[in-house]
């Protein structure tokens, strides 16, 4: 989710950088900046990351064929929306066996 505030923050920056001020430019690398250190925290976490039942690593986006009760919110893809699930329910559904888990308190 912070990815996506960055880079609609990054979008906003760059355009009021050419459309009012060029000193919005700066916002804009620092917007940048924070994205790419967050998607490489991510990434490094994610890797790590596995379905208890099937082992498939979950917060990494795969080629293998989603299962078909695997969920997506809005326009939110797979990953993120199992993010979403996690934060607000506490639970999931692995999107490629299926099997629904409970986060353990």
């Amino acid at each position: 989710m912070i990815n996506y505030v960055m880079a609609c923050g990054g979008l906003v920056a760059l355009g009021l950088t050419f459309l009012v001020d060029p000193s919005y430019g700066k916002l804009f690398v620092v917007l940048a900046l924070i994205y790419v250190f967050v998607l490489a925290i991510r990434w490094i976490h994610g890797s790590n990351v596995s379905c208890p039942l099937c082992h498939g690593r979950i917060l990494h986006h795969s080629k293998c064929h989603k299962h078909r009760d695997a969920r997506r919110v809005g326009l939110f893809g797979y990953t993120s929306s199992l993010f979403v699930d996690i934060l607000l329910k506490g639970k999931f559904t692995c999107m490629y066996c299926g099997t629904p888990f409970r986060m353990r308190r």
